[in-house]
């Protein structure tokens, strides 16, 4: 992420995204008017380089663990955990290739999330 944003603005919109993950109906409009107010590239590089691969396990779980929300603290903990590990060229593959899944099939999300800040960038403007 970029290192523009204070630790609770990264909590925040990691907080925020990660209701795209939990075991019920996603509110994307909720997500939007979390974090509109950031670049939409940034906010896509978050959500699949940081967001997704910390909560991609609950929802590809027969029965996910988290239902309601991701605990902001523990979630921002699984982030600086997977920012801060040593990489060898292998684990950097294997990291690129996880993303490039990640991206396909999260697109749906990532696409409905986008549509609902560009629909919240619109009614907030004058």
């Amino acid at each position: 992420m970029d290192d523009a944003f204070s630790p609770d603005e990264q909590i925040h919109i990691w907080t925020a995204f990660s209701d795209a993950f939990v075991d019920n109906e996603v509110d994307f409009h909720y997500i939007a008017k979390q974090v509109s107010q950031y670049p939409l590239p940034v906010l896509e590089q978050i959500f699949f380089t940081e967001v997704a691969p910390a909560c991609a396990g609950n929802a590809f779980s027969v029965i996910p663990s988290i239902w309601a929300a991701f605990d902001p603290e523990s979630l921002a903990a699984e982030i600086r955990q997977n920012r801060n590990q040593k990489h060898t060229v292998l684990s950097r593959f294997t990291k690129q290739i996880k993303l490039k899944f990640l991206r396909k099939y999260f697109a749906e999300e990532w696409l409905e999330i986008a549509n609902a800040i560009k629909a919240e960038r619109i009614r907030k403007s004058p």
